[in-house]
């Protein structure tokens, strides 16, 4: 401005360019000035980069380590507009397997110039295994998008038996033998269990007084399944009643609802 007008012998006049970019990206535009009187028009060059908005995180990645699978877990970020513009960004939806366990309170927003926004992340995994996600947030006029990573490993509850081995050792035939022992959950979440004898014998006769236990497994447990609380123990009685005479070698398993089966063993002789 001004687009048009006169300019006196032996003076001048000054003429402002606007310059509004709508992206983050060098500019070049040639302006052409016609003179009255004049055949060929008087060429300007005009040069500017477009500076968008600039936005970082507070970290980059955050190492999430181990973490129990059904736990909810949550993380802090800050984001920071470093730019002399406002931010208008929002999160793009991942669409990987891990990646919609993940929720970011607020998922979008504006941050003004020098202002910090805090982000919450919350996190609970119903599946096993190691996982490493990029989240990205798409910033309106920015070419290219801010990068979180979280990494880490969603495991199953951990627990154990007070032995590593159960032995009846010698017993005699058809009859009751017994063997408490005992399953500590050591794990921080809710654990669902079923204790089983894979191979146990079933309908097999058992001679002499022990009528009862006709048709019925050589080896019964009980409990043989429930629920067991973070830092909590259950006392299990294993009994066996041998219908064959000969060497028994067979093992102990638990099974963990939402996990998988034959998660832990015992020898048991």
């Amino acid at each position: 401005e001004p687009m048009s007008g006169e300019i006196w012998p032996n003076s001048s006049t000054t003429i402002t360019v606007m310059f509004k970019p709508e992206a983050a990206k060098n500019y070049t535009r040639m302006a052409y000035c016609d003179i009255t009187g004049r055949e060929t028009r008087l060429p300007l060059k005009i040069v500017g980069d477009g500076l968008g908005p600039k936005a970082i995180f507070s970290c980059d990645s955050i190492d999430i380590g181990n973490v129990f699978i059904g736990s909810r877990h949550s993380y802090e970020v800050i984001h920071e507009n470093k730019g002399d513009i406002p931010i208008d960004l929002n999160l793009i939806q991942p669409e990987s397997i891990f990646g919609p366990l993940f929720n970011f309170y607020p998922s979008e927003g504006k941050i003004a110039v020098g202002e910090l926004q805090l982000i919450k992340i919350v996190f609970s995994s119903h599946i096993l295994g190691t996982f490493t996600e990029t989240f990205r947030f798409a910033i309106k006029g920015a070419p290219d998008t801010l990068a979180l990573r979280l990494h880490g490993t969603v495991i199953g509850p951990t627990f154990h038996f007070d032995t590593k081995c159960i032995k009846f050792g010698n017993v005699s035939y058809g009859f009751v033998n017994s063997k408490i022992i005992t399953l500590y959950n050591t794990s921080d979440i809710v654990m669902r269990y079923r204790i089983r004898i894979p191979d146990d014998v079933y309908g097999r006769h058992v001679p002499g007084d022990k009528k009862g236990y006709c048709g019925a497994n050589e080896f019964d447990i009980a409990p043989n399944e429930g629920v067991l609380n973070p830092g909590h123990e259950q006392r299990l009685q294993v009994d066996f009643v041998p219908t064959n005479i000969g060497r028994y070698d067979k093992e102990l398993v638990v099974d963990v609802h939402g996990v998988g089966e034959a998660i832990l063993s015992v020898p048991l002789t």
